[in-house]
C-alpha cells in the first residue's frame, strides 16, 4: 500500500503541470540564483513534512523550482512572517527578492525582501 501511495503522490505531482516537479529531464535553473521570484502555492498535499508546498518562479520566466519551506530574515516580526505565508495562497503569490537552495522537500527560499504590490 505504501509503494501505490508513493507513485500516486509522484503521479499526482507531476499531473499538476507544475514545472520542473519530479521531472530529471527538466532540472530547476534558478536554485542558488539571487533575483525576483514569485512564491505561489504548489498544490502538493503531504500528510508529513517537510513538503515542497511552495512554488518558487523567477519573475520573466518559466524558471520554478519547488521547495518545502521559506528562510525569513532573523529581525521579521511573526506576525509580518504568518502574513507573508498567507500570501503564498492568494492569487499573485508572494513577489520577493531572494535565493532559492536546493529543491523539493530539501528545498528552502531565502528570503531577502518583499516587493510590496
Amino acid at each position: 500500500m505504501r509503494k501505490s501511495l508513493v507513485a500516486f503522490l509522484m503521479m499526482g505531482a507531476s499531473a499538476c503541470g507544475l514545472p520542473g516537479a519530479l521531472d530529471s529531464d527538466n532540472p530547476p535553473t534558478t536554485s542558488g540564483q539571487s533575483g525576483k521570484y514569485q512564491l505561489t502555492n504548489s498544490g502538493i498535499q503531504c500528510t508529513q513534512a517537510p513538503c515542497p508546498t511552495i512554488l518558487v518562479t523567477a519573475l520573466g520566466t518559466d524558471d520554478s523550482v519547488l521547495v518545502s519551506d521559506i528562510a525569513f530574515p532573523d529581525s521579521m516580526p511573526l506576525e509580518r512572517r504568518k502574513q507573508l505565508a498567507n500570501q503564498l495562497f492568494e492569487p499573485g503569490g508572494l513577489v520577493a527578492e531572494g535565493t532559492p537552495h536546493g529543491e523539493g522537500m530539501e528545498g528552502v527560499f531565502e528570503l531577502e525582501s518583499v516587493t510590496e504590490p
